[in-house]
């Protein structure tokens, strides 16, 4: 859907129905990438969800929670990139927002998936339930979370559900150096960082651009935040080979002219956490 289309559809005032339920997502997960439009979007999101329940389109009304979900990560990484990388307490300014409609949503989308038996999405649930326990410091539930989504997803036909392994083996990997195992975790996230072009990874690029983007500069951010939260020493390889991913992913963050895309074509968000890292590890922005 053009962009223009998506800023200025009164989406509140539409009625939500089976035909235009997947049209409505599209302008809440757009909206969901812009800067500053964070209760606008949690409005939006709730209303269309309560839609989506009344038409009983179960499957979409779990997505509408993790939707939520990730409102609440974009307050968090906001608080966090301002304050320090994941050393303030989640009782801060911003975190505690943030995390607290995360948490909710997270709990909420479980249930429903019990409560509704959309066994379909319950691979998924495990990387919004361990990003949860990683913030409330039980790295090792956080762990068995990751591995047990990473497996379920592995096990799929269609590479289009098998893709998400990548996405959950990057919060795979930031767990591993939140718990001590560093060498491991970085280990995992240079393997997965990889793989994002080629089979499954190369094929997500072709269909999505903007997730794939996401979810493979997203890899080497959280290993980033990992690292420096965890005040893992870096030697000069370390920060080398790491460095050299991080300047890849920027790379990543430019759709081709030709590709068309639901989400932020700038990325701000993502490119935002980059100059960060880089501040704080003190790289050159270039």
């Amino acid at each position: 859907m053009p962009e223009s289309m998506q800023e200025r559809l009164p989406i509140q005032q539409k009625e939500v129905t089976p035909e235009n339920l997947s049209e409505l997502r599209i302008v809440v997960a757009s909206l969901r990438e812009k800067r500053g439009k964070d209760k606008e979007t949690l409005e939006a999101i709730r209303w269309v969800r309560e839609g989506a329940k009344r038409i009983e389109a179960h499957e979409d009304v779990v997505d509408l929670y993790w939707e939520e979900y990730l409102v609440g990560k974009h307050l968090v990484m906001e608080a966090r990139d301002q304050n320090g990388l994941w050393k303030i307490p989640l009782k801060a300014m911003g975190i505690a927002e943030g995390y607290l409609t995360m948490k909710k949503a997270a709990q909420e989308a479980d249930k429903y998936i019990d409560s509704h038996g959309v066994d379909r999405k319950r691979p998924r649930s495990g990387r919004f339930l361990g990003e949860i326990a990683m913030f409330e410091r039980r790295y090792g539930e956080a762990i068995g979370h990751f591995e047990r989504s990473i497996r379920l997803f592995s096990e799929m036909d269609d590479w289009r559900g098998r893709v998400n392994r990548l996405e959950l083996s990057g919060f795979l990997a930031e767990a591993l150096i939140l718990s001590g195992r560093a060498e491991e975790g970085v280990g995992v996230a240079r393997k997965t960082f990889l793989a994002y072009d080629k089979d499954d990874g190369a094929a997500l690029k072709e269909s999505d651009y903007y997730t794939w983007a996401v979810w493979k500069s997203g890899c080497v951010i959280k290993t980033w935040h990992a690292l420096l939260a965890k005040g893992t020493p870096i030697n000069k390889d370390l920060k080398e080979g790491m460095t050299d991913m991080l300047q890849d992913a920027k790379v990543v963050l430019i759709i081709p002219e030709e590709k068309e895309t639901w989400g932020d074509r700038n990325f701000e968000i993502r490119k935002r956490e980059i100059v960060v890292i880089k501040q704080k590890i003190g790289t050159p922005l270039n």
